[in-house]
């Protein structure tokens, strides 16, 4: 059994166009449970998240600051995700799958639809310090999203296909870096309610 608790302590949410809104995220609690042994572990979660974040949270535009628009750092809603993963590691390659339902509630007596995904990663490890793995992950809904109010803002009704590949490396034992390409398209499930285009990133990695 594991634990695990998510807490975005800060969220900057802004459009070129506008000034930048912040606040804390929406907290999650996660229960997780190991179902088989190390041959083949597969484990199952339930993850129930909670309104912290600002429900609403306006953002002025620069150049009309009479004209708002609503950027908010949480959906203003109780909802809980379950999920089911499997990986195994074969030599120097593993391979991990996912499957997860987001069983969504209401805001403001409006309900939300339920979401579902699904996923799957390879990765690699060529020599010892360095990573690479792929991924791709898929977001479906179980209908369009009946409120206006709810849709792009709040994430109802919400689908898309990302895919990513990206190289670690460790230094030492405990620090290493990363760095990962984003990009998406309509190959499983299409962009709706969302804003995505491809982005590079890199980080610093600490492990204990």
């Amino acid at each position: 059994m594991t634990f695990i608790v998510q807490a975005p302590l800060l969220r900057l949410n802004s459009f070129e166009t506008t000034d930048i809104v912040a606040g804390i995220g929406d907290l999650r609690l996660e229960a997780k449970y190991r179902l088989t042994s190390n041959r083949l572990p597969v484990s199952f979660s339930i993850a129930p998240e909670f309104p912290t974040g600002r429900a609403n949270a306006f953002a002025a535009n620069k150049t009309f600051p009479d004209d708002r628009i609503n950027l908010p750092t949480g959906d203003g809603e109780f909802n809980v995700w379950t999920t089911l993963a499997a990986s195994k590691s074969l030599g120097k390659v593993y391979l991990s799958a996912f499957t997860a339902y987001d069983f969504r509630g209401k805001y403001q007596g409006k309900r939300f639809r339920n979401l579902y995904q699904f996923g799957a990663e390879i990765g690699y490890n060529p020599w010892r310090p360095l990573w690479l793995n792929a991924k791709i992950r898929a977001q479906f809904s179980d209908g369009k999203s009946q409120y206006a109010e709810l849709g792009f803002v709040r994430g109802d009704g919400t689908t898309y296909t990302l895919a990513s590949v990206e190289a670690l490396y460790k230094i030492n034992p405990h620090w290493g870096v990363s760095a990962t390409f984003l990009s998406g398209g309509n190959w499983i499930a299409p962009f709706r309610n969302i804003y995505i285009a491809p982005y590079l990133s890199v980080g610093v990695v600490y492990e204990r």
